[in-house]
C-alpha cells in the first residue's frame, strides 16, 4: 500500500483472492477501501491476439469482483489514470509430474494453488482390463497441498475435473 506515496496518486488497485475467484481491491494512501473508484483493466485471453479492454466501478465495499479469470493469461489493471500493474495468470498454476512413485504406505502430496477443494479432482483405480474404481473419497487439502492417504497397490490416476489434465 506504501507504495502509491511515492506518486501523486490517492487511490490504487491491488489484486487478490476470495477462494477460487479473482478481486480487485481499491484502496487509498491508509489502506483503507475506496468505494466508487474506477479500474482500467485489459484482458489478454487464450483465444486469440484480441484484449478486451473494460472500465469498472468499485462497489461500496471498494471491490470488484472478476471471478475465476479462466482463459485469461494476463491481466493488465490500475485505478483509471493512474499506475497499471499486470498479472500474468500462468504463472498462478501447479506444475505437477506425469507419474509419481510411491509405496503402498506412502501419502501422495501434491501441491495446489487457486484455492481448490479436493472435490475438484478424481482419483482413479486401474483394475483388470479397462475397469476403474474411483478411490477419490481418499483425497484431501492440507496446508495448500492435496493429500492421498491409505491408497491402495496398484495403478491410480488422478484427473484434475476443470482442465482433463491427469498424473499417474
Amino acid at each position: 500500500v506504501s507504495g502509491i506515496r511515492r506518486t501523486t496518486q490517492t487511490v490504487d488497485a491491488y489484486l487478490t483472492r476470495d477462494g477460487e475467484d479473482f478481486v480487485i481491491e481499491t484502496r487509498g494512501r491508509s489502506g483503507e477501501l475506496v468505494s466508487g473508484s474506477m479500474v482500467e483493466l485489459e484482458f489478454f485471453v487464450d483465444i486469440g491476439e484480441i484484449h478486451p479492454k473494460q472500465y469498472l466501478q468499485s462497489d461500496e465495499q471498494g471491490r470488484i469482483r472478476l471471478g475465476e479469470l479462466s482463459g485469461v493469461r494476463e491481466l493488465v489493471y490500475g485505478v483509471a489514470g493512474g499506475s497499471k500493474h499486470r498479472f500474468d495468470a500462468v504463472l498462478d498454476r501447479q506444475i505437477w509430474p506425469a507419474a509419481v512413485h510411491l509405496a503402498a504406505d506412502e501419502t501422495l502430496r501434491l501441491p495446489l494453488v487457486n484455492g481448490r477443494s479436493a472435490n475438484s479432482f478424481r482419483l482413479l483405480l486401474k483394475l483388470d482390463g479397462n475397469a476403474w474404481e474411483d478411490v477419490s473419497d481418499r483425497l484431501r487439502l492440507d496446508g495448500g497441498f492435496l493429500v492421498g492417504e491409505k491408497l491402495p497397490a496398484g495403478d491410480l490416476q488422478l484427473i484434475d475435473r476443470r482442465t482433463g489434465g491427469s498424473t499417474t
